[in-house]
């Protein structure tokens, strides 16, 4: 009986010790904003697209259950949105993410005495996605600017 007990204990060490330490901790993505694109300009506004680039470190798939986002112009918020479509970035893999936004005319208004004084756009798109495997969402964020070809400074 002894021997019995003491085959089991070491059945269950070894096995213990096969399967290693607990699963290690998931390390957050990297997520970083490409750019801004501005695609078209109508009577409604302009409609542009900001597009996200998520490095996912982990040996395991990354999902998340989509992500909200604002987007400033000149320090003003144009855009606040939220993309509930999932996302699915593979192990060690990389994901482009488009999201479409609308920035409007009464919103740009705000802006546009800073825009015709510089020539230039400065932006800010910033958000979290909600990853399904984090208790906390993960944040982005991005600046720069954008020449506006068809204005020039007011000095």
């Amino acid at each position: 009986m002894l021997r019995i007990a003491i085959s089991l204990l070491c059945m269950t060490l070894l096995l213990v010790g096969c399967a290693g330490p607990l699963s290690k901790p998931l390390i957050e993505p990297n997520v970083q904003v490409r750019g801004l694109e501005i695609t078209d300009a109508t009577l409604g506004g302009i409609d542009a697209i900001v597009t996200l680039d998520i490095d996912n470190p982990n040996d395991t798939r990354l999902s998340a259950r989509g992500l909200s986002y604002e987007v400033f112009v000149a320090g003003n918020k144009l855009v606040t949105g939220q993309d509930d479509n999932s996302i699915s970035v593979p192990a060690f893999g990389r994901e482009t993410i488009e999201l479409p936004v609308r920035l409007s005319y009464f919103g740009i208004i705000e802006t546009l005495p800073e825009v015709l004084r510089t020539g230039t756009a400065d932006y800010t798109v910033k958000g979290n996605i909600k990853a399904s495997i984090f208790n906390h969402p993960i944040p982005f964020s991005k600046q720069g600017d954008f020449k506006l070809p068809f204005v020039s400074p007011f000095k």
